[in-house]
């Protein structure tokens, strides 16, 4: 099957579509037309249209957390479509996301008027769920791996972040299983362990943020045994990365793993077998 980035920050090499910080993912399973995320503005739904997917008869949209970078075109979306239902986690629970990246501290939030004015459309979970007979939605994710260190820039309200409003989607697709995760941000290994059999390919960023002069997140030294680790515990894994997957980590990521790490950008279509 195949999966098409509507959105993405790398720009697609032929700069035929737009590019910005966020993710959308577009893909078809079960007769059915699905949506992980939204980007962060109506960009998704503008490179949509160039490449003839149309809006308007997606089934379900799965937005993977409540970031603006994630949620921000849903007013585009709601704009081009009645019919798809809308899963988000119950556990965003009405809280203000804040970054404090780069500048002052900001609201990422998700639009909360969207969720009033539109409340038919919209299922929160709180707690695993089989859409259709190959697609399963995972909430929350467990903690049994360190999460990454880029969360400690994530605010929920006034506390660190702690992503249980994350979710992840795992497609088994005859006998090949593909997780969709947005941004991971509770880690890849974590979200790893929600899935029902076993992993072929995974499909997101990384939220393996670069470190910079004011912050400090996984070391090379880290994100190297990060690497031989997934190579250990699941040596046929092969990883599509992007949005949140630093330039440094990926290039440590691609010399450790080799063929089996790829980064995508807006337009890439993922085949799988």
């Amino acid at each position: 099957m195949d999966f098409t980035l509507l959105a993405d920050n790398t720009p697609d090499p032929e700069h035929r579509l737009e590019s910005e910080h966020g993710l959308s993912i577009y893909f078809e399973i079960d007769g059915k037309r699905w949506l992980l995320d939204v980007g962060a503005s109506d960009l998704f739904a503008r490179n949509a249209e160039k490449l003839g997917i149309d809006l308007s008869e997606v089934d379900f949209l799965i937005l993977s957390h409540a970031h603006a970078d994630h949620t921000g075109g849903l007013r585009a979306f709601l704009e081009r479509n009645t019919k798809a239902r809308i899963f988000l986690s119950s556990h965003i629970d009405g809280r203000r996301f804040i970054s404090t990246r780069h500048n002052a501290p900001h609201d990422i939030s998700i639009d909360y008027s969207l969720l009033d004015e539109h409340h038919d459309r919209f299922m929160f979970l709180c707690a695993d769920l089989a859409v259709t007979p190959s697609v399963y939605i995972h909430t929350p994710i467990p903690h049994l791996y360190p999460a990454v260190r880029a969360n400690k820039t994530l605010m929920a309200d006034n506390e660190q972040d702690d992503f249980n409003h994350e979710m992840a989607v795992e497609i088994r697709d005859g006998n090949h299983g593909i997780m969709l995760s947005a941004c991971s941000h509770l880690g890849l290994f974590n979200t790893l362990s929600t899935a029902r059999g076993e992993i072929s390919t995974y499909i997101g960023g990384l939220h393996l943020v670069d470190s910079d002069p004011t912050h400090h997140f996984e070391s090379e030294a880290e994100i190297r045994e990060m690497g031989k680790m997934l190579q250990s515990t699941h040596p046929r894994l092969y990883v599509c990365s992007g949005h949140c997957t630093g330039a440094h980590a990926a290039a440590i990521l691609q010399d450790v793993l080799g063929d089996r790490f790829r980064l995508f950008y807006t337009g890439y279509t993922i085949h799988t077998a």
